[in-house]
């Protein structure tokens, strides 16, 4: 925004702090709505692991072997009670790479194909039933207990 025209005969110095107290207050607002966001979305099982594995309906849809419509739509009003256990372990798996990880590691992670996993990617282990062991085999990756 340019206050030339509304604030005539303001030396230049004086715009241009004007500018620049603006930006961070676009920045600190930014920031936020942002935050705001993410705690709305940490509420919801779902949408919490959306956020941290950076997931598109699409994705979620293959992986639970549905439709994207029916995510959509699990995303509005919730998924059925058949459905919550599988997303329960997703999530718990993104809270353990989300804790664990390096901020935004997690998605790079959960796509990358491992020896681990047969040369398969977590995301396809899942996909294939796979949740329950992944889970456990997440679990065990982060126990310090046993590596001391």
């Amino acid at each position: 925004m340019s206050w030339t025209g509304l604030c005539g005969g303001i030396p230049n110095q004086c715009l241009k702090a004007i500018d620049e107290i603006e930006q961070r207050q676009y920045a600190w607002l930014r920031k936020a709505f942002a935050s705001v966001e993410l705690e709305r979305s940490y509420r919801d099982p779902l949408k919490r692991a959306m956020t941290v594995f950076d997931l598109t309906s699409g994705e979620v849809a293959e992986m639970m072997g549905v439709s994207r419509q029916a995510v959509d739509h699990w995303l509005l009003a919730g998924p059925p009670t058949d459905r919550l256990a599988k997303i329960g372990v997703l999530t718990e798996i993104a809270d353990i790479l989300h804790y664990r990880l390096h901020t935004g590691a997690a998605p790079m992670v959960f796509r990358m194909e491992s020896e681990a996993y047969g040369g398969r990617a977590m995301l396809e282990v899942f996909a294939d039933d796979g949740h329950q062991w992944l889970l456990q085999d997440m679990k065990q990756s982060f126990d310090f207990n046993k590596v001391a």
